[in-house]
């Protein structure tokens, strides 16, 4: 059976409200993902320009790195992880502090964007690389 079936397809945790809200909802990584709501998508631009608009983030999944020569927590280990993720991205992961995040851009080989991406510095002395 094809995995793009409405029987075989994950709902987050926000399905309920994407329905009663009357968004139309299609295959998307899995999951079954708001695409458009009734009043349009240039009506929908045109609120979140003046108002606010959530993204349901709850279909992406985390990435934790952890460096094999152990050298243990903290800000080495930091450095380290940040040295290897801004060969991948164009921006300051270095500098993050505790707790902070930062939106970027995954690059491929020629410099192009191939995904967007939240990087964060986890919180915790054993949770900095070990």
């Amino acid at each position: 059976m094809d995995d793009t079936t409405t029987e075989n397809l994950k709902r987050t945790p926000l399905h309920a409200l994407h329905e009663e809200l009357g968004a139309k909802l299609l295959p998307f990584a899995g999951y079954e993902m708001p695409v458009q709501y009734p009043m349009g998508v240039k009506d929908e631009h045109l609120w979140t320009r003046t108002q606010a608009g959530l993204f349901d983030v709850s279909h992406m999944g985390p990435c934790f790195l952890s460096l094999a020569d152990g050298i243990g927590g903290g800000d080495d280990a930091h450095a380290e992880i940040a040295a290897l993720v801004e060969t991948l991205v164009p921006s300051d992961i270095a500098s993050l502090k505790e707790g902070q995040a930062r939106l970027t851009v995954l690059l491929n080989e020629e410099g192009g964007i191939l995904d967007d991406l939240i990087i964060t510095r986890p919180i915790g002395e054993d949770a900095q690389g070990s």
